[in-house]
């Protein structure tokens, strides 16, 4: 089941979109141009462009509203977990030898 069948895009976009792109108001693309658009270009433009108007929304909800005005799903699911690449390494920090025994840690 894809994000949009499980969260509402269509109301989503009808409450926080459909004022600007339903309207013919300039440098708003209709919904016909959302249409021929990626889910994955979509998302890219709520996610910089359109940020002072989507910060209210979470990841999700930006999904659903981009699957729902192009009419396509997402080509993978949405990731909220950081991959072990992106990951540093564990390791024993310094901060437990640093509080070992007096030292000298600030001014005056």
């Amino acid at each position: 089941m894809s994000v949009a069948e499980r969260l509402d895009g269509a109301t989503l976009y009808k409450q926080s979109c459909a004022a600007c792109h339903d309207t013919g108001l300039e440098r708003a693309p209709n919904r016909e141009a959302l249409r021929a658009m990626t889910p994955e270009r979509v998302l890219a433009a709520l996610e910089t462009a359109m940020i002072s108007m989507t910060s209210g929304r979470t990841a999700v909800e930006r999904r659903a509203v981009a699957e729902f005005v192009t009419g396509k799903p997402f080509g993978r699911p949405l990731a909220i977990t950081p991959s072990p690449q992106s990951m540093c390494a564990a390791r024993a920090g310094d901060f437990a030898n640093a509080m070992a025994g007096p030292a000298w840690n600030g001014w005056g």
